[in-house]
């Protein structure tokens, strides 16, 4: 008998209700579930958890009308070909869903071994897997698979269960949400010393998403892959040896903007939006409270855009983004269009599940786009510094600060009008190539690590240029004689010691030197600082420079006594990789680096390897001193210890 339109319709809405509630609420919490459990409360986690499914169910919704038009389309014409429709018709449409339920599942599967230590370095582990998981369950269930899944969507998506669900999940989101948006408490005050001749200084912090020092002409690298920068320094003070705190994004920008280590602001998991509390101490919140207008462009946006970092509210502007989609391919618009859309409804109501839904479409759109590997910039470094120059050529009776990150050079290295200037060829032009050695590569495969730096200077080539036009502008609109700029990055980038990219345990040189430069207001001349210093020393070296209170909070300190000519005081430098790890308690994995003097002592928390470098005789760090300098490798031991509080 032909099913009627209505009940086709029914049917494929709970359909989908099935494969999304099951296929992606459970799975997506098993995907973040080091960080959903450790960073968040259980509230929020069942709050966030019933936000998500409750867009699953309205986007089943959404999606059942289409679907049903089509199946009774494709129905009559099997009808006219002689063929049994509706059980035909649904079983391709189950089939198809459970091959997607199986590669998410596998995606899963991969996070989890990468997590536990054990990466599999192929990046289409989830489709092959996937596939194999399909089949089988497919041979298995051989002659009934279609009436298996009527039975499993009677009993998981009934109509009682999606209509008390559907009920029960707005009414908790809406009640949570509501009064989240009235929880925040008002801003601190601030004791602020006068400023210098009546005005504080204009203030631009520009930060380039993994550039690392090593590739960067200006620190004595073979090709020119930052002229500009290199011209610019000639009116800055250059650090010679800054160091990341962190080897990934999310814990560097946040120490960067709070002054404080990972572990003490606990920024250090990959985890939705929105478990970030509040920063009052942080370098925006200060300068905001001293009558600073405050704006950031980021576009990296679930790792380094002020949602994550808890520094949102002390922010005057709110557009981040500077979406331009006009180099978007028209396929690629409704992720970003979607992501907009989640970046309201986290800033209004608290809630990250929205977010959670951007990235499952983006994890599925990954597979299907078909412009897939990709070869040019999604999002190109004009995007920032077209909108800064916006922002700079306001005039007001306030000083200004302006956070700019950009995403080049982070890969995929795809360097626009650069390509090809420091590697001729279509070898590793794409985003796919790139990344086919995964994480951890074997040495017989260096030569083609070496080929794909070349890409990634290349990238950093591109993102200079984008700097080159808008120092200029700088310079023409006299923004350089008023303002305070600093340049500066969250992390580097590795090729090396059989590590590609950056994150994960691995603290080596390449992923933890990074560039800082300052220019003082009207500055003309150069000056070279050797000591080491740490990412966490930009905050309070603005705020000292501003004539703002330093809070005791930070972790870093002043650089302000070296850029008067002051020696420096040798002091500890520290760097990890914290992830996984609660945001409140003990450490008890990941990686610490502590660098004294000219040695590094590198400790992974989870097998207790050591490392010590001697970093002057050895800036490679191919030589391990563990062994033969051990009283000096427990001095460094201890050091690490007590920062992360562990015996």
């Amino acid at each position: 008998m032909p099913v009627s339109f209505p009940d086709r319709l029914l049917y494929l809405f709970r359909l989908w209700c099935c494969f999304l509630l099951l296929g992606v609420v459970p799975l997506d919490l098993v995907y973040r579930l080091d960080s959903l459990l450790l960073s968040l409360s259980p509230l929020q986690v069942a709050v966030n958890g019933a936000a998500l499914g409750l867009i699953m169910v309205l986007l089943a919704a959404v999606i059942a009308l289409p679907a049903a038009v089509c199946s009774l389309a494709c129905s009559r014409l099997a009808a006219a070909c002689g063929l049994r429709t509706d059980e035909q018709v649904g079983l391709l449409t189950e089939v198809t869903l459970f091959f997607l339920f199986a590669c998410n599942f596998a995606r899963v599967a991969k996070v989890f071994f990468l997590k536990i230590g054990y990466p599999i370095n192929v990046s289409y582990f989830p489709l092959l897997a996937g596939s194999l998981l399909w089949g089988a369950v497919l041979y298995r269930s051989r002659g009934n698979f279609h009436a298996e899944a009527r039975r499993l969507v009677e009993v998981v998506a009934g109509r009682r269960f999606i209509a008390a669900f559907t009920a029960a999940a707005l009414v908790v989101t809406t009640l949570y949400a509501g009064a989240e948006a009235f929880r925040e408490a008002p801003l601190p005050s601030a004791h602020l010393t006068p400023a210098a001749n009546g005005k504080r200084p204009n203030m631009i912090l520009i930060t380039f998403d993994a550039l690392s020092a090593e590739d960067m002409s200006l620190y004595g690298y073979h090709l020119p892959t930052t002229p500009n920068i290199d011209a610019f320094a000639k009116e800055c003070y250059i650090f010679d040896n800054a160091v990341a705190a962190a080897n990934w994004t999310k814990p560097g920008v946040a120490s960067i903007l709070t002054g404080k280590l990972p572990v003490t602001h606990r920024m250090i998991n990959t985890s939705p939006w929105g478990n970030a509390p509040p920063q009052p101490d942080s370098l925006p919140a200060v300068l905001k409270r001293a009558g600073y207008t405050t704006s950031a462009l980021c576009v990296n946006w679930n790792y380094a855009h002020p949602y994550v970092n808890g520094t949102y509210r002390y922010f005057d502007n709110k557009d981040f983004t500077g979406f331009d989609m006009s180099h978007v391919p028209p396929h690629q618009r409704p992720a970003l269009y979607l992501t907009q859309l989640s970046l309201l409804l986290q800033s209004r109501l608290h809630l990250s599940a929205p977010f959670w839904f951007v990235e499952i479409y983006n994890g599925f759109a990954w597979y299907l786009d078909p412009r897939f590997p990709a070869t040019r910039p999604t999002m190109p470094p004009h995007l920032i510094f077209d909108q800064a120059r916006d922002l700079a050529s306001r005039r007001d009776d306030n000083p200004f600060f302006l956070w700019l990150h950009t995403v080049p050079p982070h890969g995929p290295y795809l360097a626009g009008p650069f390509k090809g200037t420091f590697l001729p060829g279509d070898r590793f032009t794409d985003s796919m190539s790139q990344i086919r050695y995964g994480f951890f590569y074997d040495k017989k495969d260096q030569g083609a690590m070496n080929q794909i730096r070349l890409r990634y200077d290349e990238n950093i080539r591109y993102a200079d240029d984008e700097f080159g036009r808008y120092l200029r502008f700088l310079r023409e609109s006299g923004r350089l004689d008023d303002s305070i700029v600093v340049i500066c990055a969250d992390h580097g980038e590795s090729f090396s010691h059989g590590f590609f990219s950056h994150g994960l345990m691995p603290l080596y040189r390449p992923v933890l030197h990074i560039p800082l430069l300052i220019h003082l207001p009207g500055q003309k001349e150069t000056r070279l600082l050797r000591e080491a210093v740490s990412q966490t020393d930009v905050a309070p070296s603005l705020l000292d420079l501003a004539g703002c209170p330093v809070p005791p909070s930070m972790d870093g300190r002043s650089l302000r006594r070296e850029l008067d000519g002051a020696p420096a005081a040798s002091r500890p430098i520290f760097s990890m990789n914290l992830e996984g790890n609660p945001t409140k308690g003990h450490i008890v994995r990941g990686s610490v680096a502590v660098q004294e003097g000219s040695y590094k002592y590198i400790r992974y928390l989870g097998d207790g390897t050591e490392l010590l470098f001697d970093v002057e005789r050895d800036p490679k760090e191919s030589r391990n001193l563990a062994g033969s300098e051990s009283q000096r490798k427990e001095r460094l031991r201890r050091l690490a210890a007590e920062l992360l509080r562990q015996p």
